[in-house]
């Protein structure tokens, strides 16, 4: 198949999706065949659901794929930025109209944690004034030099100081921060930002504590290959920078089902009909078979083995920005997997752990979803990539209680039996992450705004937002909008 070797009869080449800068990535055809080879090399028993990715200096990206016997690629290579922002003159200063809510995380020594001033709003006018940043227990702050950035600039001529330090989530099950959903509305053109720093990869959560067993219910971003099958990235975890994910049920397929604790496990030959669960018989390298101990044995005599080793899945509909597969970010919407599994969200090269990003995220007209991503290591942080889909629209068509909110390194979810509500699984995903000065538009940004916002959040230039214009004009300053 392709130039790779062993030679297996059966197999089946189904192309590359190329990316960002597509001539660029044709190019790297090569890289691609040997990403192949890789992965035939490393696959030693020849699972039939395998990836393998590498990620080049320049952010470009190779992926291979095995699924069943259908292989495929994908190549991304970020495309060149040619915005450039406008120099101010003297007596001026930027503008970036429609911010309806920005979290500081103002650091002064003299206050308490919980103490509201860092987490209100800083914006005090317009429909999300009143808003609050809820946090967990296990979410701190710190002061921007102490991690590695330098302070927010401020305009004290007009009385403005910013005094902005950074959440820090410690990744345990009590991390985590929420906002209202009114900061991603359904059915609108909005943008967020904001500069986050991972420090280890997220991995995804196959223990059910409550009941001392591996979870049989796993959820996965799903999506179908040419043979019109289920198929997954491994390993699959998920959890938003800033966004809100959940786990959905399959709307038309049921199982026979039974479960690895009392009174199921007394006989497993003994089955009921569930909805919405769909049973594997495929799971990632690393994923941990629900078999060869004590739990997965019923009590019979002789006894039987636990019939589904593999388990079972739902699929995730989300919106927003994730670490996603330890240390990629997916950015995307997709409320119902079921019928969107066509629609691909963003997916970027793995990114490196302890090092400051700022992302810009915009759901704009018809769909279009824009993600402009700089790294704060980059000589010159006015170069950034940007990366383009086309996503739904369409609120979720199942209304779920917890769509009331907006999360921050936060992704934790019971799975529950629809008719009965008998809880059959339970994951918690949550980054050990630093998150900086998140913002809120209910507009879509452009390319330059959103490259003046990288450039605020390492540190370098002054943004005002619309309050702030009268104490800035009463004191001789222009607004300049780029």
């Amino acid at each position: 198949m392709f130039g790779t070797y062993p030679y297996v009869a059966g197999e089946v080449w189904a192309g590359v999706r190329y990316s960002g800068d597509i001539q660029a990535g044709v190019e790297r055809i090569g890289l691609v065949i040997q990403q192949l080879q890789l992965l035939k090399n490393l696959n030693i028993q020849n699972l039939p659901l395998y990836q393998t990715s590498r990620g080049y200096d320049d952010g470009s990206q190779i992926t291979v794929f095995r699924q069943g016997n259908v292989y495929s690629a994908a190549v991304y290579v970020p495309p060149k930025s040619t915005i450039k922002i406008p120099a101010l003159e003297k007596g001026q200063v930027y503008w970036i109209p429609g911010c309806v809510a920005r979290y500081d995380a103002a650091v002064l020594s003299s206050l308490a944690k919980s103490d509201a001033l860092h987490w209100i709003n800083s914006i005090p006018t317009g429909t999300l004034s009143k808003e609050v940043l809820r946090y967990r227990s296990d979410v701190s702050l710190s002061a921007r030099q102490a991690c590695g950035l330098p302070v927010m600039q401020s305009m004290p001529e007009a009385g403005i100081t910013r005094d902005g330090g950074v959440f820090k989530c410690s990744g345990g099950v009590n991390s985590g921060m929420y906002l209202s959903k009114e900061h991603m509305p359904d059915e609108a053109i909005f943008s967020f930002s904001c500069a986050f720093r991972l420090h280890k990869k997220l991995e995804y959560d196959y223990t059910f504590d409550e009941k001392g067993v591996l979870n049989p219910v796993r959820p996965y971003y799903l999506k179908k290959n040419n043979g019109g099958q289920w198929t997954w990235d491994c390993p699959g975890s998920l959890s938003p920078v800033i966004g809100w994910a959940s786990p959905q049920y399959f709307t038309a397929d049921y199982e026979k089902v039974t479960f690895p604790w009392s009174p199921w496990n007394d006989d497993f030959t003994k089955k009921t009909s569930v909805t919405g669960l769909k049973a594997v018989d495929i799971a990632c390298a690393d994923a941990p078979l629900l078999a060869d101990s004590s739990p997965y044995w019923d009590k019979k005599d002789p006894p039987n083995a636990y019939p589904y080793p593999k388990g079972f899945i739902v699929g995730m509909r989300f919106c927003g920005l994730f670490i996603y597969n330890g240390n990629q970010l997916l950015c995307g919407r997709i409320n119902d997997f079921t019928k969107q599994y066509q629609l691909s969200p963003i997916i970027t090269s793995e990114i490196s752990l302890g090092q400051w990003f700022h992302a810009v995220v915009v759901q704009g007209k018809n769909g279009t979803l824009n993600l402009f991503l700089a790294n704060g290591a980059a000589k010159d942080t006015t170069q950034y990539t940007t990366m383009s889909q086309i996503q739904s629209m369409t609120p979720p068509t199942v209304y779920d209680s917890k769509y009331d909110y907006v999360f921050l390194g936060y992704n934790s979810w019971d799975i529950n039996i629809l008719t009965t509500n008998e809880r059959i699984s339970h994951f918690s995903m949550n980054p050990q992450i630093d998150i900086c000065i998140p913002r809120f538009y209910r507009r879509d940004l452009t390319k330059a705004e959103a490259l003046l916002l990288h450039v605020e959040a390492f540190g370098k230039v002054f943004i005002a937002d619309d309050f702030e214009l009268g104490p800035l004009e009463a004191t001789g300053f222009s607004p300049v909008t780029v």
